[in-house]
């Protein structure tokens, strides 16, 4: 039996197909001239029925698509003067397919033309969908306020041309791909040659990386986000191309950079910074700047000079009483097996470094007072001295990143920095290495008391051996519970110190005894709406652990999660004040815990018996005291 979602969908696909050739012409800048309706309302749909569909179906059939698109919203509601909300798919064949159709179908509904568009727009780079249907559309909307990219292909310039044209304060949101498989995932398909195949490559690289250049001089580019791996031979290029939407994007104000080096080997000499010193000129005044990877610290020329190391073979004692023809008779080879030579490091000179690093030409080329939020990782000392109240007197979120293992951050030095800024509102401390949350209150009492957000998390990774191995194979990053965690007398300091902190952001140690005080103190603040909690589990990061670790693990996080479900219904039953707008629960960075009422929002589920029931939690809770 074929059920009626499908049934509506197979019309909906049948009218998409009818009417493709009208509503997709080839210049769609002259069909957009050429309309009879008003600019600022498409056409409604008065003959009852449309290429033999009832337009019932029909409309029954666009209200299916909403359902994906615009939760909670049905046709009535485009015909209001509303701030209407889209989200279009381009994930696989089908859904691209269902787009499409939804946006010709979109003209014959009634669109208010007071009405204010946000419209989000994600796929991946195997799957692309009408572009001049799409530009078409945004073209013949009343008000696009923001549109968001994030397709894993560059965006069209036909696209940008109907922004720039019909919608010049659009934002834009761009997340600029750079990924590997919509580079060479095309390449080689099993149907070409060596050459060809490398032909092909070459081609493809060609009219990507020019694609990729249509951002540029865009007058409608307001937040850009860009990662940048460093894997392949064309990442200083990348990161040019990121400088130049910069200097040619003048309403830009986002701009969100990752940065990672993979690979064994570390080479000099690779652009992973931006060359300021080649283009001399002023960056746009960011207001929102977030970096991980970048570092300030390194010379200003783009160059990342790494010293490089060489090594000698030292013969060993009592190889060195030998006489040198029989070193030359026994051979190196087997020597070296017998262990009779060691690695010496030679001594080398580091490279020499300039005077200028690149938070001093970021600092020379751009106006950091605009900057209300900044994100940074791993920063020295020398660079968060150079910040502060007189470069960043507007900065209201902060968030720093620590590390692990060697790193130039510390705790003392970014306290430091903490107390030589302006007033807070949103602190995030993360990968915190010694200092206990005591210390970080105090900062908090004298200079940040108006703090609406606060994240706190310590480093809990380490390498470790494996228990069954003598040396380190088998070996992997473990996460461990040292350190200390938030407890409830901390935490009731700091909702003292910071009455109107709303949001918060801590990590729970997992335990067979399980700190009861904690949970109901978060329960007990009035303003609290947004809370996240990282169950730190101690579990091996290897995948590559003795035999049956994984099932084992597995296993062990089915019941954490189960328990988690409960600590959530817990939280929620006991919590005064305003309800919680946002409850998340993490494990080694995943969400767990989601019940069936989050993962299907609007549907009405009763809690399962068992440790999904607050009740229990409650009771467990009254047997532990």
């Amino acid at each position: 039996m074929i059920s009626t979602e499908y049934t509506l969908l197979l019309f909906f696909s049948l009218y998409a197909s009818a009417r493709c050739t009208s509503y997709a012409p080839r210049d769609y800048f002259a069909a957009m001239n050429n309309r009879q309706d008003d600019p600022h309302q498409l056409s409604s749909t008065k003959d009852p029925r449309i290429n033999g569909i009832s337009y019932e179906i029909y409309k029954a059939s666009i209200e299916q698509y909403l359902k994906t698109a615009s939760p909670g919203r049905t046709l009535e509601d485009l015909a209001k003067p509303d701030i209407q909300k889209i989200k279009l798919n381009c994930w696989d064949a089908w859904s691209c397919i269902k787009t499409d159709a939804f946006l010709r179908s979109l003209s014959d509904i009634e669109i208010s033309g007071q009405g204010i568009w946000n419209i989000d727009v994600g796929g991946n780079p195997s799957c692309q969908s009408n572009i001049t249907l799409l530009a078409y559309f945004i073209g013949n909307l009343p008000n696009v306020a923001k549109l968001s990219w994030n397709t894993g292909w560059p965006i069209p310039p036909v696209l940008l041309d109907s922004l720039e044209t019909k919608h010049p304060a659009c934002r834009l949101y761009y997340n600029l791909p750079f990924s590997h498989y919509g580079e060479y995932g095309f390449a080689d398909d099993g149907r070409r040659n060596a050459s060809e195949a490398n032909q092909y490559r070459m081609e493809f690289h060609k009219n990507r990386t020019l694609a990729r250049r249509s951002i540029l001089n865009s007058t409608n580019l307001y937040s850009l986000k860009a990662y940048i791996d460093y894997t392949h031979t064309d990442g200083p290029e990348k990161m040019d191309l990121i400088h130049q939407v910069l200097l040619t994007c003048p309403n830009i104000r986002e701009l969100d950079l990752q940065v990672w080096r993979s690979g064994c080997h570390q080479q000099s000499n690779r652009s992973f910074a931006f060359n300021v010193e080649k283009y001399n000129t002023t960056l746009p005044p960011l207001e929102i700047l977030k970096v991980a990877g970048y570092r300030f610290d390194y010379p200003a020329d783009g160059i990342w000079r790494w010293p490089l190391r060489e090594y000698k073979k030292v013969l060993l004692w009592p190889w060195t009483k030998l006489p040198a023809f029989m070193i030359k008779l026994a051979g190196r080879p087997l020597i070296h097996n017998a262990g009779g030579f060691m690695s010496e490091e030679i001594p080398s000179p580091r490279l020499e470094d300039l005077n200028t690093t690149n938070l001093d030409a970021w600092l020379e080329y751009m106006d950091w007072s605009n900057i209300h939020t900044l994100e940074i990782d791993s920063p020295d000392e020398q660079s968060l001295q150079k910040l502060g109240r007189y470069k960043l007197p507007n900065l209201k979120s902060f968030s720093v990143r620590g590390g692990c293992q060697s790193c130039s951050t510390s705790d003392k030095s970014t306290l430091e920095f903490l107390t030589t800024l302006s007033p807070l509102e949103s602190l995030a401390l993360v990968k915190w290495k010694t200092t206990a949350l005591d210390e970080i209150l105090g900062v908090i009492t004298e200079h940040h008391s108006s703090l609406k957000s606060f994240e706190f998390s310590q480093c809990r990774v380490t390498f470790c051996k494996n228990e069954y191995n003598t040396d380190y194979s088998g070996c992997g990053w473990r996460e461990h519970g040292n350190g200390t965690f938030p407890n409830g007398t901390q935490l009731t300091r700091l909702f003292s110190i910071c009455p109107d902190l709303h949001s918060l952001d801590i990590e729970i140690q997992t335990s067979a005894e399980w700190d009861y005080d904690v949970f109901d103190t978060l329960a007990s603040f009035p303003i609290l709406n947004c809370l996240t909690l990282s169950f730190v589990s101690g579990e091996r990061r290897s995948s590559h652990a003795e035999f049956g670790y994984n099932a084992q693990r597995q296993h062990r996080d089915d019941e954490l999660e189960l328990l988690i479900i409960g600590i959530k219904a817990y939280l929620k039953k006991r919590k005064s004040g305003v309800p919680f707008e946002q409850l998340r629960t993490l494990v080694r960075g995943q969400e767990y815990g989601k019940t069936d009422e989050e993962e299907n929002p609007g549907q009405s589920t009763a809690l399962t018996p068992g440790l999904y029931d607050p009740e229990l939690v409650e009771l467990l809770h009254e047997m532990s005291m």
